[in-house]
């Protein structure tokens, strides 16, 4: 991912959690989530955010969306 993704990740991490009924992350909380992910291309871990709220009945981590 690149810096222009940080808003749009931020946007869709948030989405995600409200589908769990969980309250938006702190901004601290994104920077990691973004750290461990940016290594991957945006639409690949879209996917996988995507991927894991079909088949998962509880939130991801990180290393789910790996």
């Amino acid at each position: 991912m690149t810096e222009q993704d940080k808003r749009e990740f931020k946007r869709m991490v948030n989405a995600v959690l409200a589908i769990y009924n969980k309250p938006k992350m702190e901004i601290d909380m994104l920077r990691i989530w973004f750290h461990k992910l940016e290594q991957y291309d945006f639409n690949v871990v879209a996917k996988a955010f995507d991927t894991h709220v079909t088949e998962s009945t509880f939130v991801p981590t990180p290393a789910d969306i790996i």
